[in-house]
């Protein structure tokens, strides 16, 4: 489970981390973002990555 995530839905603080891909963003650029799950609502949504 993710540390200080929070579903933007129903604000539940249990949420998976499934995984980090590279999102297109028009034709030459990408972006890599984290993918989560929120374990209440099922919600999956992506938030941007930080290294």
């Amino acid at each position: 489970m993710s540390v200080n995530a929070t579903c933007p839905r129903c604000g539940n603080n249990r949420v998976v981390e499934l995984g980090t891909p590279v999102i297109r963003i028009g034709k030459t650029r990408g972006l890599r973002v984290k993918v989560k799950e929120c374990v209440n609502c099922s919600l999956i949504y992506y938030e941007k990555y930080e290294t």
